[in-house]
């Protein structure tokens, strides 16, 4: 039985567009060229920003979001290659080769299968000498800490206390540093400040100033938070602006 063709699909958008939640019986890698993109899963939240690429392997229920104007690419991988595909969600700082490769892949029309299956071998070896992006939030799973996480990731507040959240969802501090740390994979001060952070980058690229995002976080002044974003960006809040305006031919 002759197997399927992958499918390449551009994308733009010159103002905010959301997906709703959906799944496909296809992969998907994404590829942004300009601007932002928040993805949702039931257990997690990502930024993809400029020259990344989100891998979503199939069956998985997702939503996603651009934050202002954005366009890139999408491929999605028939389930015989998505089989030698990571299982789960990730963010992949994406090379030129594998960039091209996947380019190349979904423009191949069904006749050209032999290309198609080298292409694919020369993906999976970038796949795996390419990094990860480690910025990724895993949400809670109980009821009471997944409806405040969801609450606080609309309007993160840095200075929020673990003893504030356990008053808030009826529980003890030792009983919600326990169970929040089991449930998301990290402390509540590190979780807090990644969802700083992500809401920083939702909101540099609509156009706030870094003034306007330190003090709407409730930092104390500007240069904690660029101090903070740098640590957990690796990049000034003005070189993550940059990048994600510059356009990629």
């Amino acid at each position: 039985m002759p197997r399927r063709r992958l499918t390449f699909r551009t994308f733009s958008s010159d103002s905010e567009h959301a997906r709703p939640a959906h799944s496909h019986a296809d992969g998907q890698f994404t590829y942004v060229r300009h601007g932002l993109i928040g993805l949702k899963t039931e257990t997690e939240v990502w930024i993809n920003e400029t020259k990344r690429l989100f891998w979503i392997p199939p069956g998985l229920v997702h939503a996603s979001r651009s934050q202002g104007p954005v366009d890139g690419w999408l491929v999605l991988i028939p389930p015989q290659y998505a089989r030698a595909l990571p299982p789960h969600v990730c963010v992949l700082h994406a090379s030129p080769l594998l960039v091209a490769s996947l380019e190349r892949l979904g423009a191949l029309s069904h006749r050209e299968q032999r290309i198609a299956d080298l292409l694919f071998e020369v993906i999976l070896f970038e796949l795996h000498q390419t990094k990860t992006e480690p910025l990724k939030l895993r949400l809670p799973s109980s009821a009471r800490l997944l409806a405040w996480a969801m609450a606080f990731l609309k309007a993160p507040n840095i200075k929020v206390s673990i003893d504030d959240v356990a008053r808030a969802v009826g529980m003890s501090r030792r009983a919600f540093t326990r169970h929040f740390q089991s449930q998301t994979g990290c402390t509540f001060s590190q979780w807090k400040r990644l969802a700083a952070v992500q809401r920083a980058s939702e909101m540099l690229a609509e156009g706030s100033s870094v003034t306007t995002i330190a003090f709407e976080l409730r930092y104390e002044n500007p240069s904690a938070f660029i101090a903070m974003f740098k640590i957990l960006r690796g990049m000034s809040p003005r070189q993550f602006l940059s990048r994600a305006n510059t356009r990629v031919a």
